[in-house]
């Protein structure tokens, strides 16, 4: 008892902010409720993983443009999201934790280190959402890449944790590819400091481990895709589509883009790019001094990222996050000794700061939504009620939400159709072979709007006018 006592005693603010965290996500998890009912992406996302469980296989017979980790994380946590949610968040706060007390290493490190996760994981809760999403689910395994990176660079190295960081690596590669800026960046170092240091023994050693770390999950990955003879769909749809997806013009410019991330919501990155480039110069510490040139080529590399596809999606920005935590650690290592009751404060100001910014976000996702989702309810609501559940029903648009909530599906490929089919003709045309030959008994059209001058919107007009009848104002029945 008195051992526990002490355990208590000596590291209670850990456990105080483990209760102002669980706080923390209460106070979100309203958001992140309204997020998984009104997210397009999420929808479609959970439409899948239903598909996977009633026997259809991704790729061939769904169409998704995401690496396949991502559905077998929805597939796993289908029926227990809040688990997969509080998972994200606990890994992310133990990591981030982790790295912050290996920078600091000096006198009030767990009040420091405490700080520095609370405000990282703020700038996360803001960029939530479509949550969870390959963001998100990537941000873990970011982190703990991070961590035996900085442990190595500051403490002490082990060729051998390289197996955990080529083994998250890996995971991320098929969650979102091109956000592997931090492995290339980790690896690249090496590199160079192993040749110029003449150590190429290491330099394999350090490859073999990562080999060995990535095959524990490619290996499964590439059985997979080739027991289902699906390999071919895998690298049309998740290497090419999405490179062709990412190149494909907008209407924003990168300053329009910028403006939107970095002027209000994520104002704060501006201001830690800047402190970051200011500690470069101020401090004398040599590992301290290469470890914020690294972090700050990994940040900039990682708004560009960010503001490339020159898309307004504020996800994008979650994997800003790890960016934050190197520069706010090394700014109060030296300078600020911290008293109890100004942690405290500190810690109590910014939940209070978390509980305002998500409760205007709920109070605007409820008042926008009621309306956009009360469609949804009564479209659903008339299908499950004068449809069967075998019924081949398909939905033009992203709206995926409307399968969930009446248990029905489309027997075809492409449940969902914008923008991929103005982003590519292939699609295009093999969607609309689709549907003549699956001839679903019901079309829906919700937000979808049909245009006559665009080549696809036409057939599908065509399509309609000539083979359906309107019986409602959404639905379409065959003649």
């Amino acid at each position: 008892m008195e051992n526990l006592y002490k355990k208590v005693k000596d590291n209670w603010i850990i456990i105080l902010s483990v209760v102002i965290s669980i706080i923390i996500y209460f106070l979100i998890s309203e958001n992140l409720t309204l997020n998984e009912i009104y997210g397009k992406d999420v929808n479609v996302w959970k439409y899948i993983a239903n598909m996977i469980q009633d026997g259809r296989i991704i790729y061939k017979d769904l169409f998704d443009h995401k690496g396949p980790i991502l559905y077998l994380f929805y597939y796993l946590f289908r029926n227990y999201e809040i688990i997969s949610e509080l998972v994200i968040f606990i890994v992310n706060e133990i990591f981030i934790y982790k790295i912050t007390k290996i920078v600091l290493s000096n006198k009030y490190t767990k009040f420091k280190s405490i700080i520095v996760t609370t405000i990282s994981m703020i700038i996360l809760f803001i960029t939530l959402e479509d949550f969870p999403n390959t963001e998100s689910y990537s941000i873990p395994f970011i982190l703990i890449s991070l961590y035996y990176f900085v442990k190595n660079l500051i403490l002490k190295y082990n060729a051998k944790s390289f197996v955990v960081i080529g083994f998250c690596m890996s995971i991320v590669l098929f969650l979102r590819a091109n956000i592997i800026v931090l492995w290339i960046i980790i690896y690249l170092y090496y590199m160079a400091k192993m040749i110029v240091k003449g150590n190429l023994r290491e330099l394999f050693r350090i490859i073999s481990y990562t080999i060995l770390g990535m095959a524990i999950c490619i290996v499964p990955i590439v059985i997979y895709l080739m027991h289902n003879n699906i390999l071919k769909e895998f690298i049309e749809y998740y290497l090419i589509f999405n490179l062709k997806y990412a190149s494909a013009g907008t209407q924003n410019t990168i300053l329009e883009t910028c403006i939107y991330f970095f002027t209000v919501t994520l104002f704060i990155h501006p201001i830690i790019i800047f402190i970051n480039i200011l500690l470069i110069f101020l401090k004398k510490n040599i590992k301290d001094r290469k470890l914020l040139i690294i972090n700050l080529i990994y940040y900039i590399v990682s708004i560009y990222i960010v503001i490339s596809p020159k898309r307004e999606y504020l996800h994008y920005a979650i994997i800003l996050m790890p960016c934050v935590i190197i520069p706010l650690s090394i700014l109060i290592k030296d300078k600020y000794k911290y008293k109890l009751i100004i942690t405290i404060g500190i810690e109590l100001y910014i939940a209070l700061i978390v509980f305002g910014v998500e409760y205007y976000n709920i109070k605007y996702l409820k008042e926008n939504s009621q309306k956009y989702l009360l469609k949804f309810e009564i479209i659903a609501d008339w299908l499950e009620k004068n449809t069967n559940e075998d019924d081949n029903i398909l939905v033009l648009g992203t709206e995926n939400i409307i399968y969930n909530l009446s248990n029905r599906a489309y027997k075809g490929k492409f449940s969902y159709q914008v923008p991929i089919i103005y982003n590519s003709s292939d699609i295009a045309n093999n969607f609309l072979q689709e549907i003549t030959e699956q001839k679903p008994e019901y079309i829906i059209v919700n937000e979808y709007k049909v245009n006559n001058d665009n080549y696809v919107d036409g057939k599908i007009s065509k399509i309609l006018k000539e083979q359906y009848i309107q019986i409602e104002e959404y639905v379409y029945r065959r003649k």
